[in-house]
Protein backbone atom coordinates (compact mmCIF):
# COMPACT_ATOMS: atom_id res chain seq x y z
CA UNK A 1 0.00 0.00 0.00
CA UNK A 2 1.38 3.39 -1.00
CA UNK A 3 1.46 6.02 1.77
CA UNK A 4 0.21 9.49 0.93
CA UNK A 5 3.01 12.06 0.90
CA UNK A 6 0.68 14.89 1.96
CA UNK A 7 -0.69 13.37 5.18
CA UNK A 8 1.63 10.38 5.84
CA UNK A 9 -1.33 8.03 5.64
CA UNK A 10 -3.42 9.81 8.30
CA UNK A 11 -6.08 10.89 5.80
CA UNK A 12 -6.07 14.27 7.54
CA UNK A 13 -3.93 17.34 7.25
CA UNK A 14 -3.54 19.74 10.14
CA UNK A 15 -3.57 23.42 9.31
CA UNK A 16 -2.80 26.29 11.63
CA UNK A 17 -5.67 28.74 11.87
CA UNK A 18 -4.59 32.32 11.44
CA UNK A 19 -4.48 34.11 14.78
CA UNK A 20 -6.40 37.25 15.51
CA UNK A 21 -3.91 39.99 16.28
CA UNK A 22 -4.67 42.57 18.88
CA UNK A 23 -2.86 45.80 19.65
CA UNK A 24 -1.47 44.49 22.92
CA UNK A 25 0.04 41.20 21.78
CA UNK A 26 2.95 40.59 19.47
CA UNK A 27 2.84 38.31 16.45
CA UNK A 28 5.07 35.75 18.20
CA UNK A 29 2.74 35.53 21.20
CA UNK A 30 -0.34 35.16 19.00
CA UNK A 31 1.36 32.56 16.78
CA UNK A 32 2.26 30.50 19.85
CA UNK A 33 -1.38 30.51 20.96
CA UNK A 34 -2.79 29.84 17.47
CA UNK A 35 -5.22 26.99 16.99
CA UNK A 36 -4.93 24.05 14.64
CA UNK A 37 -7.68 22.16 12.85
CA UNK A 38 -7.74 18.85 10.97
CA UNK A 39 -9.16 18.68 7.44
CA UNK A 40 -9.59 15.72 5.06
CA UNK A 41 -6.45 15.23 2.99
CA UNK A 42 -7.06 16.61 -0.52
CA UNK A 43 -4.57 14.14 -2.00
CA UNK A 44 -5.97 10.85 -0.71
CA UNK A 45 -9.57 11.51 0.39
CA UNK A 46 -11.67 11.22 -2.77
CA UNK A 47 -14.80 10.06 -0.97
CA UNK A 48 -17.79 12.11 0.07
CA UNK A 49 -19.15 11.37 3.55
CA UNK A 50 -22.46 9.52 3.35
CA UNK A 51 -24.21 12.01 5.65
CA UNK A 52 -23.70 14.74 3.03
CA UNK A 53 -25.30 12.67 0.27
CA UNK A 54 -29.00 11.99 -0.27
CA UNK A 55 -29.73 8.53 -1.63
CA UNK A 56 -32.74 7.92 -3.87
CA UNK A 57 -33.67 4.37 -4.85
CA UNK A 58 -36.52 2.77 -6.72
CA UNK A 59 -37.38 -0.78 -7.60
CA UNK A 60 -38.88 -2.29 -10.73
CA UNK A 61 -39.94 -5.83 -11.50
CA UNK A 62 -39.59 -7.43 -14.91
CA UNK A 63 -41.29 -10.66 -15.86
CA UNK A 64 -38.71 -13.12 -17.18
CA UNK A 65 -40.91 -14.04 -20.17
CA UNK A 66 -41.11 -10.41 -21.29
CA UNK A 67 -37.38 -9.82 -20.76
CA UNK A 68 -36.39 -12.80 -22.85
CA UNK A 69 -38.94 -12.30 -25.63
CA UNK A 70 -38.71 -8.50 -25.79
CA UNK A 71 -35.36 -7.02 -24.67
CA UNK A 72 -36.82 -3.54 -25.30
CA UNK A 73 -39.18 -4.17 -22.41
CA UNK A 74 -36.27 -4.09 -19.89
CA UNK A 75 -35.16 -0.72 -21.31
CA UNK A 76 -38.74 0.52 -20.98
CA UNK A 77 -38.73 -0.46 -17.27
CA UNK A 78 -35.36 1.28 -16.75
CA UNK A 79 -36.69 4.50 -18.30
CA UNK A 80 -39.80 4.30 -16.13
CA UNK A 81 -37.63 3.83 -12.99
CA UNK A 82 -35.44 6.79 -14.00
CA UNK A 83 -38.61 8.88 -14.29
CA UNK A 84 -39.66 7.78 -10.78
CA UNK A 85 -36.25 8.74 -9.37
CA UNK A 86 -36.35 12.11 -11.14
CA UNK A 87 -39.87 12.82 -9.84
CA UNK A 88 -38.79 11.99 -6.29
CA UNK A 89 -35.68 14.20 -6.57
CA UNK A 90 -37.84 17.04 -7.87
CA UNK A 91 -40.31 16.66 -4.99
CA UNK A 92 -37.46 16.62 -2.44
CA UNK A 93 -35.90 19.79 -3.86
CA UNK A 94 -32.74 18.12 -5.18
CA UNK A 95 -33.27 19.65 -8.61
CA UNK A 96 -33.04 23.42 -8.98
CA UNK A 97 -34.37 25.46 -11.85
CA UNK A 98 -33.46 28.87 -13.22
CA UNK A 99 -35.48 30.92 -15.67
CA UNK A 100 -34.36 33.56 -18.12
CA UNK A 101 -35.81 35.24 -21.14
CA UNK A 102 -34.55 34.43 -24.60
CA UNK A 103 -32.12 36.86 -26.20
CA UNK A 104 -33.97 40.15 -26.83
CA UNK A 105 -32.58 40.44 -30.38
CA UNK A 106 -35.43 38.49 -31.95
CA UNK A 107 -36.70 38.38 -35.48
CA UNK A 108 -39.51 40.82 -36.06
CA UNK A 109 -42.90 39.38 -35.09
CA UNK A 110 -41.52 36.34 -33.23
CA UNK A 111 -42.82 35.79 -29.69
CA UNK A 112 -40.04 35.71 -27.05
CA UNK A 113 -39.61 32.48 -25.12
CA UNK A 114 -38.62 31.78 -21.56
CA UNK A 115 -35.63 29.44 -21.18
CA UNK A 116 -35.84 27.04 -18.22
CA UNK A 117 -32.65 25.31 -17.03
CA UNK A 118 -32.66 22.38 -14.58
CA UNK A 119 -29.64 21.46 -12.49
CA UNK A 120 -28.87 18.51 -10.22
CA UNK A 121 -25.62 17.56 -8.45
CA UNK A 122 -24.56 13.94 -8.68
CA UNK A 123 -21.93 11.91 -6.89
CA UNK A 124 -21.22 8.45 -8.26
CA UNK A 125 -21.80 5.51 -5.95
CA UNK A 126 -18.08 4.67 -6.07
CA UNK A 127 -17.23 8.04 -4.52
CA UNK A 128 -19.35 7.48 -1.41
CA UNK A 129 -17.71 5.53 1.37
CA UNK A 130 -19.76 2.96 3.22
CA UNK A 131 -20.28 3.20 6.97
CA UNK A 132 -17.96 0.22 7.54
CA UNK A 133 -15.20 1.79 5.41
CA UNK A 134 -15.57 5.11 7.23
CA UNK A 135 -15.47 3.37 10.63
CA UNK A 136 -12.30 1.48 9.63
CA UNK A 137 -10.66 4.69 8.39
CA UNK A 138 -11.64 6.50 11.61
CA UNK A 139 -10.25 3.66 13.77
CA UNK A 140 -6.99 3.62 11.84
CA UNK A 141 -6.56 7.39 12.14
CA UNK A 142 -7.34 7.28 15.85
CA UNK A 143 -4.83 4.46 16.37
CA UNK A 144 -2.11 6.38 14.50
CA UNK A 145 -2.76 9.51 16.58
CA UNK A 146 -2.63 7.52 19.84
CA UNK A 147 0.57 5.75 18.78
CA UNK A 148 2.23 9.07 17.90
CA UNK A 149 1.11 10.68 21.18
CA UNK A 150 2.20 7.67 23.28
CA UNK A 151 5.53 7.36 21.47
CA UNK A 152 6.25 11.03 22.11
CA UNK A 153 5.34 10.73 25.80
CA UNK A 154 7.34 7.53 26.31
CA UNK A 155 10.39 8.96 24.53
CA UNK A 156 10.13 12.11 26.62
CA UNK A 157 9.68 10.26 29.93
CA UNK A 158 12.70 10.49 32.17
CA UNK A 159 14.78 12.43 29.64
CA UNK A 160 15.25 15.24 32.14
CA UNK A 161 16.84 12.84 34.63
CA UNK A 162 18.75 10.84 32.02
CA UNK A 163 16.62 7.68 32.35
CA UNK A 164 16.68 5.49 29.29
CA UNK A 165 14.41 2.67 30.45
CA UNK A 166 10.73 2.86 31.26
CA UNK A 167 8.72 0.29 33.19
CA UNK A 168 5.77 -1.51 31.61
CA UNK A 169 3.44 0.07 34.16
CA UNK A 170 4.52 3.61 33.24
CA UNK A 171 4.41 2.81 29.51
CA UNK A 172 0.83 1.51 29.85
CA UNK A 173 -0.09 4.64 31.80
CA UNK A 174 1.39 6.80 29.03
CA UNK A 175 -0.61 4.90 26.36
CA UNK A 176 -3.84 5.42 28.34
CA UNK A 177 -2.98 9.10 28.82
CA UNK A 178 -2.24 9.40 25.08
CA UNK A 179 -5.66 7.96 24.23
CA UNK A 180 -7.36 10.42 26.60
CA UNK A 181 -5.36 13.34 25.16
CA UNK A 182 -6.28 12.41 21.56
CA UNK A 183 -9.97 11.97 22.42
CA UNK A 184 -10.02 15.29 24.28
CA UNK A 185 -8.28 17.07 21.36
CA UNK A 186 -10.75 15.57 18.88
CA UNK A 187 -13.71 16.57 21.05
CA UNK A 188 -12.51 20.15 21.34
CA UNK A 189 -11.98 20.32 17.54
CA UNK A 190 -15.69 19.66 16.90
Amino acid sequence: MKICRACSGRGLITLRLLPELSVTESFVESAMMSEHKDFPCPACSPSAPAERVSFVTTEGRVLIDHAVVRPDYVNHVKLRMAGDIGRHMLEQGHITFTERMEDPDLEFGRTPRKILTGKVGVITAGQVTTMDERAAIHQERLAIEVINEATYAINLWGSYFGHKDISKEIACREVRAALQAVLKRRESAK
